[in-house]
């Protein structure tokens, strides 16, 4: 199981205990029932959904982001060295991750077969039963020794059970409600997610908060027509031996009697719906936790970008001479693909160094003066652009290393920026992207953290791009502007 999962996972349930916090404190003890149920049915939805979305914020600093992968572009140089995990490491992962991933599916394959065994029980109770179609429902009369319980649009009465005419009027009506509401389709989808997050104890806290409620609902209503009546009956039902219960079924007597006789009692009592109000803070919370993400970013109303006009930006695939305009929406593309971030033609400022007419950039001019700075990139203003072929690698502990292609020399890498890169398996050609700059030529260890947490799934497809380096060699520096290429594996 991907490591995306197991954080999917995570979200979910702490959303879950969000919401059921919030209700088990604040909400649990208020009498409006309907209510009640709709908040936690939109909490268990809200649960599965929300770590499923995700949007972008704007953030000063670099942070990891999403990145549309342009799969056409040219990205120069070769890729050569690997980041490989040690024998030992990689051993002990998939150890860990086989382990868990059989403890949690041996979980699912328990409770699925739990749920399925309590429906063929359901089913055969039916079609042992002796069904009589009424108004809006059918009841079936069975032989076994069981408590009266709806499913769905039927009525399940066992044979054994002897109640006055009186008493079954009232049980018949409470379950009718039941029915009327639906509350079966509320449990078949408590159930369905307590299979899949069966690890997490709130969600059989909230399952029984959620029968609650629906029995609740059912009192009141049936209270409201028989008063004292029923109020007799519940407290005869209290008396009697609960059988054991089914998946998904509404029992006209469950343990919480206490519960019930007190929300009745209460029923007539004003409460403050106002409190409902406190639900959307915790909403916005979580949308911030796991939806946002961050991306770094400049306003574009302040911030200035240059770019080196190369010869892709300058001429058509087919040999013709762009215009500047079109050239800064190549430049646009290119840093979007860096970074995700859109900018605008008019904060773009081209900077033609005359490699294709053996012209060289005066840095000292007093227009690059007037340029502003983009993030993560230094001002070359002393260093020329290094034309020379060259080749890059980068060693398993996160040294960057440059060789002239011609002569072998190795320069020093002074500084570079980086992005390092991991698919996202639910969108194609998306990535994850760790987008930072370091001083001199080694990875940080927030960065070499980042790649030994990638998934060894994910790892063949995931590469490092660098690009921006300051690089010296006999007293001299440079700067490189384009793109290179690495592979994490072979």
């Amino acid at each position: 199981m991907s490591t995306s999962i197991y954080i999917y996972l995570l979200q979910s349930s702490l959303c879950l205990f969000a919401f059921y916090a919030f209700y088990f404190l604040v909400l649990k003890n208020e009498n409006y029932h309907q209510l009640n149920r709709m908040y936690l049915v939109s909490g268990l939805l809200l649960s599965l959904s929300i770590p499923l979305f995700q949007f972008s914020l704007n953030e000063s600093t670099p942070l990891i982001v999403e990145t549309i992968v342009n799969i056409d572009e040219q990205i120069e140089s070769t890729a050569t060295e690997i980041f490989t995990p040690s024998i030992e490491e990689t051993s002990s992962t998939f150890s860990l991750s086989s382990f868990l991933l059989f403890i949690y599916l041996g979980g699912v394959l328990f409770l699925s077969i739990r749920l399925l065994v309590g429906l063929i029980k359901i089913r055969k109770l039916i079609a042992s039963g002796m069904q009589t179609n009424r108004d809006g429902y059918t009841l079936i009369e069975t032989e076994s020794e069981h408590s009266v319980f709806s499913f769905f649009n039927i009525i399940l009465w066992s044979k054994f059970r002897d109640y006055s005419s009186h008493d079954e009027e009232q049980i018949i009506a409470h379950e009718k409600i039941h029915i009327q509401e639906k509350h079966s389709l509320d449990l078949i989808l408590c159930e369905l997610i307590q299979i899949f997050m069966w690890f997490n104890p709130i969600i059989y806290l909230y399952k029984r908060s959620l029968k609650n409620v629906h029995e609740f609902i059912a009192d009141q209503k049936t209270f409201s027509n028989y008063n004292l009546n029923y109020v007799e009956l519940l407290i005869k039902e209290a008396t009697l031996q609960q059988q054991g219960s089914l998946p998904a079924v509404s029992t006209f007597f469950n343990t919480q009697i206490k519960k019930r006789l007190t929300m009745i009692k209460n029923s007539k009592k004003q409460s403050n719906k106002i409190k409902l109000i406190g639900a959307l803070p915790i909403l916005a919370a979580l949308i911030f936790s796991f939806c946002c993400e961050k991306t770094a970013a400049q306003s574009d109303s302040t911030q200035l970008y240059y770019t080196f006009v190369d010869y892709e930006m300058e001429f058509t695939p087919s040999g013709e001479r762009r215009s500047e305009d079109e050239m800064k929406e190549v430049a646009i593309e290119r840093a979007k693909y860096w970074d995700g971030i859109e900018r605008k033609k008019e904060n773009i400022h081209l900077i033609f160094t005359g490699g294709w007419d053996n012209k060289t950039i005066d840095w000292d001019s007093e227009t690059i003066e007037t340029i502003l700075v983009p993030k993560g990139i230094p001002l070359p203003k002393h260093h020329p652009i290094l034309k020379e072929p060259y080749w890059t690698r980068m060693t398993k502990e996160g040294k960057l290393e440059l060789t002239l292609t011609e002569t072998n020399q190795k320069y020093e890498v002074l500084s570079f920026d980086a992005a390092i890169n991991k698919p996202i398996p639910s969108k194609k050609n998306t990535f994850e992207s760790l987008n930072t700059s370091f001083e001199g030529d080694m990875l940080d260890e927030y960065a070499l953290n980042y790649i030994a947490k990638i998934d060894q799934s994910q790892f063949a497809q995931s590469n490092i791009v660098v690009r921006n380096l300051i690089v010296e060699h006999d007293g001299l520096k440079y700067f490189i502007p384009t793109k290179t290429r690495m592979n994490l594996a072979r």
